[in-house]
């Protein structure tokens, strides 16, 4: 389809590798390329407008501000940024299929040998931690001796287990109380 070498305006956004404006006012980048070969190809010309305001939306009297009011107030005829379609945005503006996909999540530095440590580990640890981590393996033990306690053997082992898992229920009742005696304080 031929134009006739007609002009478009075409904002972008200044965001390397996508397009970047050089120190001597051009631009370059991936989606100067793109557009330059459409444009080539309908023949038309191009002309790069930088955005004036990137952060764009709609006011509640209906009109936009930023990249989308350049759309909307018809200041270029085109865009060329990142952006998020929404029912709002579709009322003024079509949106071609993404080009890129640029992933967003969470940068981490590398552990070294001293961030990993016991002491880094523990030291995050409340008081309450603390004593979740007894209660948890109090009653664990508590659990096992009374389950050998139970168990059908009549051997020395038994008379053992039935001492063990008395002595540990005498100390999960123990620290319970103490718990209690000191939250109500």
């Amino acid at each position: 389809m031929d134009h006739g070498g007609q002009t478009i305006r075409l904002s972008y956004e200044d965001w390397y590798p996508f397009v970047k404006k050089l120190d001597n006012g051009s631009v370059t980048g991936m989606m100067i390329d793109i557009s330059k070969s459409i444009c080539s190809k309908l023949n038309l010309s191009i002309e790069f407008v930088q955005i004036r305001d990137p952060a764009g939306g709609k006011l509640p009297n209906g009109t936009w501000t930023g990249d989308f009011a350049d759309i909307a107030e018809r200041f270029v005829d085109a865009g060329i940024w990142g952006y998020i379609v929404s029912e709002e945005r579709l009322e003024i503006a079509d949106f071609s299929h993404s080009v890129a996909i640029y992933l967003y999540g969470f940068i981490l530095r590398r552990p070294t040998s001293q961030d990993v440590s016991l002491d880094n580990y523990i030291k995050e640890f409340t008081w309450m931690s603390w004593q979740s981590i007894a209660y948890s393996n109090l009653f664990f033990w508590f659990v096992f001796f009374l389950i050998l306690s139970q168990s059908p053997r009549k051997d020395n082992n038994s008379n053992i287990a039935n001492h063990s898992a008395t002595t540990v229920a005498i100390m999960l009742r123990t620290l319970i109380n103490k718990v209690t005696i000191t939250n109500t304080l």
